[in-house]
């Protein structure tokens, strides 16, 4: 379900009827074909080098159309590796800030095998793309490929995962103001 405007209160459905529909839901797996081929172009994007880096080594100091242009995009490489800018979030969990607009977040987040946290609950969106392994959110298995959204209210059961993951997350605030970082 895609939301192109915030829920209003007077559309909400009865708690304990979202509730039991949330319950009754069986997420979807894509296709393997599909989830190899997302997964694929999108660690091909982010590898990728890009030809503007190039064209803004070559040209003179000071503001052109086309150094505006390239000062609008922001690359990183090597954002799945461990290293720099990567901080623990928990025993086994590790972050790496890639980008905020001061408001909403995006993290590249690294499990590994057997990291766990507690149910919580998401003071406002949560989207997560899982680009390697899987994990367990409450009673949800998410593999390389799936996408998931917790929307503000929405809680889930802890995280697990057995075999370790990349995932991809972006939050609607800053994560530190729910969490220790």
């Amino acid at each position: 379900m895609i939301y192109k405007e915030p829920l209003r209160s007077e559309a909400a459905l009865p708690e304990p009827l979202a509730t039991r529909l949330v319950d009754a839901v069986t997420p979807a797996a894509p296709p393997v074909a599909v989830a190899e081929r997302i997964h694929r172009r999108l660690l091909d994007r982010v590898r990728a080098d890009a030809p503007a880096a190039a064209c803004a080594e070559s040209s003179p100091a000071g503001p052109s159309g086309s150094q505006a242009l390239i000062d609008a995009f922001i690359t990183l490489r090597g954002s799945t590796q461990s290293g720099d800018g990567w901080i623990e979030l928990l025993p086994k969990a590790h972050a790496k800030l890639l980008f905020t607009d001061g408001e909403a977040e995006s993290y590249m987040i690294r499990l590994e095998p057997g990291a766990w946290a507690p149910a919580h609950e998401h003071p406002a969106d949560e989207e997560c793309l899982v680009l390697e392994g899987s994990l367990w959110q409450g009673d949800v298995f998410l593999q390389a490929g799936d996408f998931h959204v917790a929307r503000p209210g929405m809680k889930h059961g802890e995280l697990r995962t057995e075999t370790g993951a990349l995932v991809f997350i972006r939050y609607g605030k800053p994560l530190a103001q729910f969490i220790r970082m």
